[in-house]
């Protein structure tokens, strides 16, 4: 007779994320591995894409962070996703968005279980003193001085990856969820992407920002 999704799956795919979307967007991509959700979102930006398309990976082969740093990105245990933003707004409004992107991470968790993270200035959130969530927020300028696109790239660790985080990141590194919780990762994904789209929609004002601390 077939089969249905049950509203708590942990499977990543884009039938489990569009039931949470509040809104239709326009171009939705799932994939299980990705190099890097921004490079695909950058990708996608080229050939037209238009404003709010959203890349969503179970894993990256190529994930990074601020200045050029690695991101740690197993398959399983963490959630990535890009969302491709075409404002026409001046150069500097492009720079709230990282900000607005950690308070989209902070309210989604918050709304899915309850759970309160710390932002730390300026692109991190924190779970009991380790990092559990990094942004990378790209930007391409237009010749008058606009912006032509942003990706906003955020990454989350969901669950300590079997056999723990990497020696180099171990000392800092945390996991939003603990061993055994349920982690709905189709609903976080449709909630950050939600709270990101209407923050985004408000710009150049910037009200998010009393959650920002």
């Amino acid at each position: 007779k077939g089969y249905t999704m049950r509203s708590t799956s942990e499977v990543l795919s884009e039938q489990g994320v569009r039931p949470y979307l509040t809104r239709p967007v326009p171009r939705l991509v799932v994939e299980r591995e990705v190099v890097s959700t921004n490079l695909t979102a950058k990708e996608l930006a080229a050939q037209g894409a238009p404003h709010g398309t959203l890349v969503v990976a179970d894993a990256q082969t190529g994930g990074r962070g601020r200045r050029g740093r690695s991101f740690s990105s197993p398959p399983g245990t963490g959630l990535y996703l890009t969302m491709l933003l075409r404002s026409g707004l001046p150069m500097e409004c492009a720079v709230p968005i990282t900000s607005a992107a950690a308070v989209a991470v902070y309210r989604a968790i918050r709304k899915v279980c309850g759970r309160e993270l710390e932002i730390k200035w300026v692109n991190d959130l924190y779970r009991n003193g380790k990092k559990c969530c990094g942004i990378l927020t790209e930007a391409a300028d237009m010749e008058s001085g606009g912006v032509d696109y942003v990706v906003v790239g955020i990454g989350l660790n969901l669950l300590e990856p079997e056999g723990g985080f990497p020696p180099e990141i171990r000392d800092v590194a945390g996991s939003i969820f603990d061993p055994g919780e349920p982690v709905q990762r189709c609903r976080i994904a449709a909630e950050i992407a939600n709270e990101l789209w209407d923050m985004a929609e408000q710009l150049p004002a910037t009200p998010f920002m009393e959650d920002y601390i």
